[in-house]
């Protein structure tokens, strides 16, 4: 754990304030009504009488007071909210230092889960006493996510698409792309010399290889398409007249012919 922490949440003005799960507004608001409610039923003669126990009742409702007594945060001292301040602080910095990134928690890659189960070992309590210190800090405010940590988790930006992931990264535009979206031609082809003379421009280097022509030795035939779209595709193998013959009727919408 920090040392910073553990230090700041020893300190014997703010120690027993992170000692208490302090009560929501909503859950004190709850409570409050809940003792209103006994109180009138059993000090109505009328209601009294339909109560099979009201003194188990009643008991019910001191247990409600002593508890909205005990869980509503206390007026602060300057010197006690100053502290908090600084443990709020201190604390949300250490247990979001090695925090798991949003990407990783969604994606899950390899490793993920040892490394949130090893991260919430080590920061569990840091986490509890920042709520409380949160909680007393602001004791009536009302946001859904007041004290939730995953508005803190940090965000990785990535250039992985996390292929070994359980949930892979989904191929996106890049913020460029987006852009430039309506200039672009989407259909217009661009030639090899083209492409390699755009690489070119932007200093990248291609060079495309091209495949030799292989022959079986067991005297099958391989086939090639002349098709300027298809570049010289090649079949063979056992199934290669066949795939040919598909390939020209998709494709091409020519018949299949052999090239010895």
């Amino acid at each position: 754990m920090d040392q910073t922490v553990t230090k700041l949440a020893n300190d014997p003005e703010i120690k027993p304030l992170l000692a208490v799960s302090w009560m929501r507004p909503e859950q004190r608001d709850e409570h409050r009504q809940d003792i209103e409610e006994v109180e009138t039923v059993l000090n109505d003669p009328a209601r009294r009488k339909g109560i099979v126990n009201p003194g188990t009742l009643r008991t019910q409702a001191e247990q409600r007071k002593r508890n909205l007594e005990r869980q509503t945060p206390p007026p602060l001292t300057v010197s006690q909210r100053d502290k908090l301040v600084r443990f709020e602080r201190a604390a949300l910095a250490a247990f979001t230092e090695h925090m798991p990134s949003q990407e990783a928690m969604r994606h899950k890659p390899p490793g993920a889960g040892d490394h949130h189960d090893a991260w919430e070992l080590e920061n569990k309590q840091t986490v509890l006493w920042w709520k409380r210190a949160r909680r007393c800090l602001e004791p009536d405010n009302r946001a859904r996510d007041f004290g939730n940590i995953e508005r803190f988790r940090p965000s990785m930006a990535t250039q992985s698409l996390m292929t070994n992931a359980q949930i892979n990264r989904p191929f996106a535009f890049s913020a460029d792309a987006k852009a430039n979206y309506d200039s672009i031609d989407w259909g217009k082809k661009e030639t090899q010399e083209e492409f390699v003379t755009r690489l070119a421009n932007l200093g990248i280097a291609v060079t495309f290889t091209k495949r030799p022509l292989r022959v079986h030795t067991d005297g099958g035939k391989v086939y090639e398409c002349t098709h300027a779209a298809c570049g010289g595709r090649i079949f063979s193998g056992g199934f290669g007249k066949t795939n040919f013959t598909r390939h020209m009727e998709k494709h091409v919408l020519v018949g299949a012919g052999d090239n010895a």
